[in-house]
């Protein structure tokens, strides 16, 4: 009786709840009795786990691994190293397999063959598909197949083949680090090097269907320039093709640099070496743009702002939705979408809320996005405030990441960078430094600033009580970038027009345990004023509502000590005394305004409550006003 090859076939998975059903059931049906299939999870947050433990127990033949979140490479790795298989073959959780893949390639697979190169349907975004091969069956010699591995356009992916187990002994796994994205280019390269034997391709045989999806962690390119030169260092020591391998060099680093308006250095070490390889060398026109773009500093700044303009958009989705909440200030909103686009960054897009600003704020907030293909606006029929607008806005976003900016703020191009490098890395939202105003920074100091960061538990997120500190309240996520399906999931705790929705929003975000990151890069610069249209009884009210939600977050988290309850209520007494002296300090009967608004907050049932639960006693009006009289003495 005839022996068949046992193979492996390897899914790595990442929250793939939604598609990973599917995908399961059509790799079952792919598979024989000689095959099996590693499941490699890599720390998901929903419920794909339990998924795949439901089909393990249904059928012998599926083995799951659960890991910390690291990679996708690091779980293809880990799955190569828990499978037996004679032959190895990567599957995505969101791809599918054709029925018969195992009966047909069985026919073509024989002791002789390292690798068998199948031919893959690629969906692509708006339903058009394309085959990756075309031609008749046919054997390549390894520098063949590594010099059309190389060329623009061609097929890159390590699925749709198999691989003999033994190449996997030859690999170097170190260059895990930096695969991500496009960097899976490096294992099927490593892996084609490794071959002794014969490479077959198969145009005919159809056996993986994969689906480009937007947004997803392996449509994004690396971002920094680190990956790019780590990856270089590696590829050097393969025994590639030279001449295809500089214009390979050249087209990814474009593609993931350049293209992308991603800031390099004159000193980037491989934009060095490729120009002293290509000297001499005669390349074809198109690589001397990407050779003047290596040299010249000034023409890369030029040609990235140039490019996001244009709004010239990849296949992908946009990296990040930049949300500006506009009401009557053009220029404030010119000046921070202006300030977006000089980063030099091509893939995004910025999302402006027309929060009922007048007749000609409005033409010139629709004229001004009509001029800008990058630019959506949204008209709210009526002025509803900033919380409204914000979430409006995060319905219509399209990016992996969201990041929310005051009109009149300007960004950071390196916090930027930082914040998508950390998402990109597993983070949920990712926190950057902020240049704050003097002004504002009075502001902020008169809210909930030790006794939020109780609340929010800071030792569970390194860096972040840093960060907040600068800003002095949860204001300063402001200067944060969040993961658009992770924020989406996040249940609002206040009305969209209260005057303390962000600071309680935040509180939301982080009761929903998010991964989080930080940095000590500036993500954003702010000289606004926050708030300054708000009446001073709005903003007492406020002030008590969030006062009332960081006592739940304090009871829910166990933080509800007597001197952090009483530093709570002590944060509320000067709160409410900042906004009567600022009422009392009006020119036109200011004190007897303040006297008003102060028996009108003591009134409130909020007020008595929020003491009454912190076990404090309540100021009277008087209390108040003697307080809010004393001298401020800087802390």
């Amino acid at each position: 009786m005839e022996t068949k090859d046992f193979i492996s076939f390897i899914m790595p998975t990442y929250n793939s709840a939604v598609y990973v059903r599917r995908t399961l059931d059509s790799v079952l049906a792919a598979m024989d009795a000689d095959s099996e299939l590693v499941c490699v999870d890599d720390g998901s947050t929903d419920n794909t786990v339990d998924i795949l433990r439901e089909y393990e127990d249904k059928d012998t033949r599926i083995t799951v691994i659960v890991q910390e979140h690291q990679n996708c490479s690091a779980a293809r790795k880990a799955g190569v190293d828990n499978s037996t298989g004679d032959y190895i073959y990567f599957v995505d959780s969101d791809d599918l397999l054709y029925k018969h893949l195992l009966a047909e390639a069985r026919e073509f697979i024989d002791d002789d063959i390292d690798i068998l190169v199948t031919n893959v349907t690629e969906r692509m975004q708006g339903g058009t598909s394309r085959l990756i091969y075309s031609g008749h069956c046919r054997e390549v010699e390894k520098d063949d197949y590594l010099c059309f591995l190389m060329a623009r356009g061609s097929d890159f992916m390590v699925h749709g083949k198999f691989f003999r187990r033994s190449l996997f002994d030859v690999y170097h796994w170190g260059t895990d680090e930096v695969m991500k994205g496009l960097f899976h280019r490096a294992l099927l390269l490593q892996l084609v090097c490794a071959a002794r034997n014969r490479i077959l391709i198969a145009p005919s045989l159809i056996t993986y269907f994969y689906i480009r999806r937007p947004g997803s962690l392996s449509a994004m390119l690396s971002l920094r320039t680190g990956g790019v030169a780590q990856l270089w260092e590696n590829l050097k020591l393969l025994p590639l093709p030279h001449r295809e391998f500089v214009q390979w060099s050249l087209d990814i680093i474009d593609k993931t640099l350049l293209a992308r308006g991603i800031p390099i250095e004159d000193d980037f070490k491989p934009g060095r070496e490729l120009l002293e390889m290509t000297e001499g060398m005669d390349l074809p026109e198109s690589y001397e743009h990407i050779l003047r773009l290596l040299r010249d500093k000034r023409f890369r700044i030029s040609e990235a702002r140039r490019l996001v303009r244009e709004g010239k958009l990849t296949s992908l989705s946009p990296h990040v939705s930049f949300v500006i909440t506009a009401y009557n200030n053009f220029r404030d909103v010119h000046r921070t979408a202006e300030s977006i686009m000089d980063t030099g960054f091509r893939n995004i897009e910025i999302i402006i809320i027309n929060d009922g600003s007048n007749h000609a704020e409005s033409v010139k907030i629709n004229a001004y996005s009509l001029r800008h293909p990058r630019i959506h606006q949204r008209k709210l029929e009526a002025h509803r405030g900033l919380m409204y607008a914000r979430l409006s806005a995060l319905q219509m976003a399209k990016g992996y990441a969201v990041m929310w900016l005051n009109a009149g703020d300007t960004v950071s191009q390196m916090g930027l960078l930082e914040a998508l490098d950390l998402l990109h890395a597993g983070a949920d939202a990712a926190l950057m430094g902020v240049n704050i105003s003097t002004r504002v920074a009075e502001l902020y100091a008169e809210t909930f600033r030790n006794t939020c960061l109780k609340a929010i538990d800071t030792s569970l997120y390194p860096g972040f009580k840093d960060i907040i500190e600068k800003c002095g309240t949860p204001h300063a996520l402001s200067s944060c970038m969040v993961r658009t399906g992770f924020v989406r999931k996040v249940p609002m705790v206040c009305e969209p027009d209260d005057y303390c929705a962000i600071d309680l929003w935040t509180m939301a975000l982080m009761e929903a345990h998010p991964r989080l990151a930080a940095t000590e890069e500036e993500g954003c610069m702010r000289e606004d004023v926050p708030g300054k249209d708000i009446k001073e009884a709005d903003r007492a009210r406020g002030e008590i509502r969030l006062g009332n939600n960081v006592l739940k977050a304090l009871r829910k988290s166990g933080a509800d000590k007597p001197d952090v309850m009483t530093c709570a209520a002590e944060d509320l007494r000067k709160s409410l005394a900042g906004i009567l002296r600022r009422t009392g300090d009006r020119p036109f009967l200011g004190k007897r305004r303040a006297r008003q608004l102060a028996e009108q907050i003591v009134a409130l049932p909020d007020y008595s409550a929020f003491f009454r639960t912190a076990g404090a006693k309540a100021p009277s009006a008087q209390e108040l006003i003697e307080v809010s009289r004393r001298p401020v003495i800087a802390e």
